[in-house]
């Protein structure tokens, strides 16, 4: 338990400081803190840590909310037509 507390704010203290930049649109991101959108941008993710910054998700791509979709309409978690 103390090597994973360890290990976890070693983790947090390496994250802060390898980063202060942001992935602008179109960049590649991994939805962690290491590789984040800049802003408003989410991340449409293609991979488990492989993703594009998109200012929305076009239809056919997975989401999780509706504001993530540029229809707002996130069914079944893929972006619907308008």
């Amino acid at each position: 338990m103390t090597t994973a507390c360890i290990l976890l704010a070693a983790i947090l203290l390496y994250a802060q400081n390898a980063t202060a930049k942001c992935v602008p649109l179109n960049g590649t991101c991994s939805g962690t803190l290491l590789h984040r959108c800049c802003g408003s941008l989410k991340c449409e993710r293609h991979g488990l840590f492989a993703g594009i910054c998109r200012i929305c998700f076009l239809p056919g791509a997975p989401c999780v909310r509706n504001a993530e979709c540029c229809s707002h309409r996130c069914r079944q978690i893929t972006c619907m037509e308008f």
